[in-house]
């Protein structure tokens, strides 16, 4: 057992952003620490709207963002003979077993650890399909879309009951409904929805489809280059929370 204590404020909550766009940064950052943590052999398992935070204003200086609550990472030992480079996602045989345990908050789990597929393995990718839920849920509870549920739309997306009805769901969301949905006067993050949503379809490919499309993990490279390019965009709304 353990115990915490709390000794300075250094960030707020996610859904706590001043703009759309403080919010991308405070996940682009978020993202950035995962990919450090990996590279010191750690992996997270829970991203989540709980575990993202924006960045107290008198600790901004080169991060808008940070990654908190490591309760249920995995360290790999340093001769677990894990794959070497920025996204380290094939540990030892050694540790398969622990990986395939299923971890995280339910409503932001990537699909394929949702489905419990036999011989599925907790990888960074899988965590990066986190961090997607958690804009979704972000621009589904707490910006002006046009989805015509309005803000009932998340609950409908997420409170599925059961893990196949999520999956099924989620599915549905990668493959046709997040196409449909624009944020008002918001083109960066329509924009960013929609790409983030294309990788994510692609690291979703059905086995039965994967003779002709070919499935493609995200990685951290690929996801904090369509962050950046989006926040890099001119046309982000202020005080649009």
């Amino acid at each position: 057992s353990h115990m915490r204590f709390a000794m300075k404020c250094i960030g707020k909550t996610i859904y706590s952003f001043n703009s759309t766009k403080e919010l991308v940064q405070a996940i682009h950052d978020a993202i950035k620490g995962h990919q450090l943590a990996l590279q010191a052999r750690i992996l997270h398992r829970d991203v989540s709207m709980g575990n993202v935070l924006i960045v107290d204003e008198s600790q901004k200086k080169k991060y808008g963002g940070l990654l908190t609550d490591f309760d249920y990472s995995f360290m790999f030992p340093a001769t677990a003979g894990a794959a070497q480079g920025k996204n380290r996602t094939s540990p030892s045989s050694l540790y398969c077993r622990f990986l395939k345990t299923v971890q995280g908050t339910p409503y932001f789990i990537a699909i394929e650890i949702l489905r419990k597929a036999r011989g599925v393995q907790h990888g960074a990718h899988h965590d990066l399909e986190s961090f997607y839920w958690v804009l979704v849920w972000s621009i589904l509870r707490h910006t002006d879309h046009t989805h015509p549920d309005k803000n009932r739309a998340y609950g409908q997306l997420f409170f599925r009951g059961t893990d196949s009805a999520c999956v099924a769901i989620k599915r549905e969301w990668i493959q046709i409904n997040a196409y449909e949905l624009t944020i008002r006067g918001n083109a960066p993050l329509t924009e960013l929805l929609h790409e983030w949503t294309a990788r994510c379809d692609d690291q979703n490919v059905p086995e039965r489809y994967q003779s002709v499309k070919e499935r493609v993990h995200l990685t951290h490279d690929m996801v904090l280059g369509i962050l950046k390019k989006a926040l890099q965009q001119k046309g982000w709304p202020e005080g649009d929370a």
